[in-house]
């Protein structure tokens, strides 16, 4: 086995290094937020003015088949019309014509639940605006000038006639929106960018009618996760632009020189003689070895299925990477052991690198010079008092 695990784990070692200290202020959104849901109002028979709309959020854009109940049926077809751009959870509204008062309507071929009753008025009195107490922004780490939110919460106290609430959000590049339910103001992940520092955000009311509340725009200051700058990441003149530009050849200068220094190592272990060990020396390096490594791999294994399911991404790779090291070391001492069981084996040590030469060919490891002091040990018989 060629002596690259040394380097493999230096260079693992650098890269975690690395990766905690640029999340070590990244914000972990909460597990009580929620993601947007589809959701179409009117519905569960609610009683709703004439001039009514149909609200479908995180939807494309299509058309609905409404129809009348009683006294014969009538099919109302609306066509939506976007009215929040938000790419992930776009909402359309659906105006709805020449509705009859008093009189049930059901969209055709769904459940009775989407399903809504007029009344004889036309509600043209926009809804109280809502009062917000509070509201807090956190970004997803990613080194960009705009990053995704992470988590959008804020506490609200709308009317009773609101049926959605709608944020809309300006930074220094762009205005954003975000629709949802009065009752989900914590969410997770809402679909929308936004660049670090002061951001301006305004809450309006939507009652069914379409008519929108007023609303006081609140400066919000959203933090960085990836420097102590909240101003914003990728920027000139910052110490952290550097880092995301040149830190990757850093990194591959580092490791470089890990593969230079080894490689002169093991060129150096190829030049005389090494020291000639019995082959229950080397069975005891080799099988003390593999136990660490196989180990090791379980825990791998066991980090790398646990980032898998919470879903972390980089931790992910990293582990990934890390299990390299048990397994191929693992591998390298099952080799060692295959050789020592072939005819006319022989093993040496060349400083902590154990080599094992046989008929078939040769195997080496990696090693410690504790391991080869324990196995020596072991091989030694002891002496048995008369």
């Amino acid at each position: 086995m060629r002596p690259y695990n040394e380097g493999m784990r230096l260079a693992l070692g650098i890269v975690i290094a690395l990766a905690s200290a640029a999340h070590a202020d990244r914000p972990r959104p909460t597990a009580r937020c929620e993601p947007l849901a589809p959701l179409v109002l009117p519905a569960n028979g609610a009683k709703v003015p004439l001039n009514t709309k149909v609200w479908q959020l995180g939807a494309k854009e299509g058309s609905y088949d409404y129809r009348k109940w009683g006294n014969g049926e009538k099919s109302v077809t609306v066509q939506g019309e976007l009215f929040d751009r938000n790419e992930d959870h776009p909402a359309l509204r659906y105006p709805l014509h020449d509705l009859e008062p008093n009189h049930m309507y059901q969209l055709d071929g769904q459940s009775v639940g989407l399903s809504f009753e007029t009344t004889g008025e036309v509600d043209t009195t926009p809804p109280a605006m809502p009062i917000v107490l509070g509201m807090e922004i956190l970004l997803e780490y990613q080194p960009l000038e705009r990053m995704p939110v992470a988590v959008l919460r804020f506490d609200a106290n709308p009317s009773a006639d609101t049926a959605l609430l709608q944020i809309v959000v300006e930074d220094r590049i762009g205005q954003y929106t975000v629709t949802t339910a009065p009752h989900r103001t914590n969410i997770c992940f809402p679909g929308i960018r936004l660049a670090p520092g002061t951001v301006s955000v305004s809450v309006f009311a939507l009652d069914l009618a379409g008519n929108r509340s007023g609303g006081v725009r609140e400066p919000v200051q959203v933090a960085d996760p990836t420097s102590q700058d909240p101003e914003g990441h990728v920027r000139c003149g910052m110490g952290s632009m550097g880092l995301i530009l040149f830190g990757p050849v850093l990194l591959a200068g580092l490791l470089l020189g890990i593969l230079i220094v080894l490689s002169l190592r093991h060129w150096r272990t190829q030049q005389g003689e090494g020291e000639a060990v019995s082959l229950l020396v080397a069975d005891h390096i080799a099988r003390a070895v593999a136990g660490r490594a196989a180990s090791g791999s379980i825990a791998a294994l066991a980090a790398f299925v646990s980032a898998w399911i919470f879903g972390q991404g980089l931790l992910v790779l990293l582990v990934g990477l890390i299990a390299c090291v048990p397994l191929s070391t693992l591998l390298a001492s099952r080799r060692v052991l295959r050789e020592l069981d072939a005819d006319r084996a022989r093993a040496e040590l060349r400083e902590t690198v154990l080599i094992v030469r046989s008929a078939k060919g040769q195997a080496r490891l990696a090693t410690s010079t504790r391991l080869i002091d324990r196995a020596r040990n072991h091989a030694v018989p002891t002496s048995i008092a008369r």
